[in-house]
């Protein structure tokens, strides 16, 4: 992991663990993606990310309810 992707995950230490793992899996995504002048499948990834992300936190509140 780069010096630069530290210092922005740095900034995400307090927050939701989803929030956390959304951010350090779009970094991943755009630093394959940062060499295309038009990446194609880029918004088909992090809408991946998102939407696992989220099946997730909602599958961890509901275990939380019983």
């Amino acid at each position: 992991m780069s010096s630069l992707q530290k210092q922005i995950l740095s900034l995400f230490e307090d927050v939701d663990p989803a929030l956390k793992e959304v951010v350090t899996e779009v970094l991943i995504v755009e630093q394959e993606f940062i060499h295309m002048k038009n990446p194609i499948g880029v918004m088909e990834r992090i809408d991946s990310v998102l939407d696992r992300v989220a099946k997730d936190a909602l599958a961890m509140e509901g275990n939380h309810e019983n």
